[in-house]
């Protein structure tokens, strides 16, 4: 057996999309991770009971009661800071238009495919440990913004859950809004997986086993790269960014990280 190891940031689908089955079962996370990500979960998700609260892992926005239904909603989004602070000449930050856009469109895609308004839905954000109190005081959607609760969980998976199980659970929601980052692009592609590949999926929960959502989409920025890029990497990292899109997305146009 060759064993290939390949560095670099690696987020274009049109690097194998003639064989993205094939990177699909390569990539498909082991039995244990699947079960760890769908439990990490589950235990925000139960149905019929309190959503709990992990010292350090998780933190809950709103100390509610949440009842998680078969047709409830679950939208996980990447909050990526952190470094992104001080790396405004490259990624830059995302702003809240784009997460309040993401949220809206999804909103807007559920109630187009129910028929009628619909407010059964459950966010769960992963992000930072240091960024817990920031998501807890900008991202506070509750029942006035037609959202069930919110819950903000700890992604730097270390000391938590292993980030590989953080990036399979990112993929788990019925939605996903993703970051200007790589860890989120391929938690798109393994969401993307699960979606077309009979039997990919090995461990059942009550998250697979929900309704389906047909347009349950991921939604990826428009602009990927910081404004600051000067003008010579722009046009560069202007091509780059079609490169990242890649199946069942849809992009919110708003203005560049800054």
């Amino acid at each position: 057996m060759v064993v290939m190891q390949i560095t670099g940031m690696l987020q274009s689908f049109y690097s194998f999309a003639p064989h993205w089955n094939t990177v699909c079962w390569a990539l498909r996370p082991r039995e244990q991770i699947q079960k760890a990500a769908q439990e990490y979960l589950d235990s925000v998700t139960t149905p019929h009971t309190s959503i709990l609260i992990f010292s350090l892992c998780l933190q809950v926005l709103q100390a509610t009661q949440v009842e998680i239904t078969k047709e409830t909603k679950i939208v996980t989004i990447h909050l990526r800071r952190g470094d992104y602070a001080v790396k405004q000449d490259m990624h830059g930050l995302l702003t809240m238009e784009y997460y309040q856009k993401s949220l809206q469109l999804i909103k807007s895609r559920i109630t187009r495919e129910q028929g009628e308004a619909f407010d059964d839905i459950v966010v769960v954000v992963l992000t930072e440990q240091e960024n817990v109190d920031w998501c807890k005081k900008n991202m506070n959607w509750g029942p006035q913004d037609g959202v069930k609760a919110t819950i903000c969980a700890n992604a730097k998976g270390k000391r938590c859950n292993g980030e590989e199980v953080d990036m399979f659970a990112l993929s788990l929601g019925d939605f996903l809004v993703v970051a200007n980052s790589t860890f989120s692009w391929w938690s798109h592609f393994l969401k993307f997986c699960a979606k077309k590949l009979k039997g990919w999926l090995v461990v059942e929960s009550s998250l697979t086993n929900r309704a389906p959502l047909a347009n349950g989409v991921s939604v990826f920025p428009h602009r990927w790269y910081s404004s600051r890029i000067n003008r010579s990497r722009q046009k560069l990292f202007d091509f780059i960014v079609g490169d990242v899109l890649v199946p069942d997305t849809v992009h919110i146009f708003e203005k560049s990280p800054k």
